[in-house]
């Protein structure tokens, strides 16, 4: 009877040998991105007033090798987005570190106009 499971029990350990290493992989990418500091990052953007913690936060982000320009991009977009109207200065100063930033690419410049005229308030 034992012998009768065994192809069963080979493919079920090959579906879970499988969904480990998925699991692995993904919680490596997780760590080495940064994606949960991202993650909370971004909700405290959408959820939170802070003008002065949020461009302080998304300046750290812009400054930091080991974070990726799209994800430097998404950050600064939101922070854009998020204070049009009252934080002027700071957007600029965020566009000028993004624009320094290595790695950046131009055409990724380009999109804080592009979101400005699709989906800001001026």
């Amino acid at each position: 009877r034992l012998m009768d499971r065994m192809p069963d029990v080979q493919r079920q350990r090959g579906a879970l040998s499988r969904h480990v290493a998925l699991a692995g992989e993904l919680s490596r990418l997780v760590e080495e991105r940064g994606l949960m500091e991202l993650s909370e990052l971004e909700q405290e953007l959408a959820c939170t007033e802070g003008l002065t913690e949020g461009f302080n936060r998304v300046e750290t982000v812009v400054e930091d090798p080991k974070v990726r320009w799209q994800d430097k991009l998404r950050m600064v977009l939101l922070y854009a987005l998020r204070y049009e109207l009252e934080g002027e200065r700071e957007i600029r100063f965020l566009e000028r570190s993004l624009r320094d930033a290595p790695g950046v690419p131009p055409r990724a410049l380009a999109a804080w106009a592009s979101l400005k005229r699709h989906a800001g308030v001026g």
